[in-house]
């Protein structure tokens, strides 16, 4: 009864005046417990759920700093993992420019080279077909120097010819047989010359075509040792792009912990 008695004089406890809980206060008689009042909760229970809310809450505001920190922590590692992408990326992509850079280098050097050897080659065909037209030339030269020797020679027969008709004339009461010596002296003179001119022309014509012929093969050998350099130069430049691009692949691959998204920056860098 004291119980009662002190929760029904608690402030938050009394009624208003003319409120349907003073009314039901007023009609309430003690030992009638039909028509008792609900008098709302009790401080003790009031004090618990009190309890109970600041429990659940500290617990919340715990779970809250763990969810903040652990956020934090995730944020800085996801931080610090980009950061390390970000600079092998750019380790990455300097190396390929490096790399890159060599090759326009090495390029630059085969085309300068390929373009000397190439100017080299037009030279020496330039000096070749010189060559070949001075030799034409004096060729021609001798063969007309040689037919000069002939029809020079061939109007000396004639004059020997005349002259030993004149002297026939003139001697036809000589013996015949001198007059046959003579004539076949003359004829014999005319055939040595004739053969002699003949031989020097065979000769002259014969060292042209050696030394026409020896021409032409030292030509042909530097036009295959060229040749074969130019072979060898492009040989080796195909070698090198195609070491150079293993190397370019080869570094990739060593350097890059995400293939599929480096090989799509190989792909943007070599576009």
């Amino acid at each position: 009864m004291e119980s009662r008695t002190s929760i029904a004089d608690h402030p938050a406890q009394i009624p208003l005046p003319g409120s349907p809980e003073s009314k039901r206060t007023a009609e309430w008689r003690p030992g009638d417990s039909d028509t008792r009042p609900d008098l709302g909760p009790t401080p003790s229970a009031i004090r618990s759920n009190m309890e109970n809310l600041r429990c659940a809450y500290a617990a919340t505001q715990e779970r809250a700093e763990l969810a903040i920190e652990r956020a934090a922590q995730l944020k800085k590692t996801a931080w610090a993992r980009f950061n390390a992408e970000q600079n092998q990326r750019e380790a990455t992509e300097a190396r390929l420019q490096a790399t890159l850079d060599d090759n326009q280098r090495e390029q630059t050097k085969l085309r300068e080279e390929h373009q000397r050897l190439q100017a080299a080659n037009i030279q020496m065909s330039e000096a070749q077909r010189t060559a070949q037209t001075e030799q034409r030339k004096q060729l021609e030269a001798l063969e007309k120097l040689a037919e000069r020797r002939v029809v020079a020679e061939s109007e000396r027969r004639k004059e020997d010819e005349a002259r030993a008709q004149y002297l026939l004339g003139v001697q036809k009461k000589l013996q015949e047989a001198e007059i046959r010596a003579k004539q076949e002296e003359l004829q014999r003179t005319h055939d040595e010359n004739a053969a002699k001119a003949r031989a020097e022309y065979d000769a002259e014509l014969m060292r042209l075509r050696e030394e026409h012929a020896q021409a032409q093969a030292t030509h042909e050998r530097a036009v295959a040792e060229r040749e074969e350099k130019l072979r060898q130069l492009q040989a080796d430049q195909e070698q090198f792009r195609s070491q150079a691009s293993s190397r370019t692949q080869r570094s990739h691959l060593t350097s890059s912990p995400n293939p599929s998204r480096t090989s799509a920056e190989l792909s943007v860098i070599s576009s």
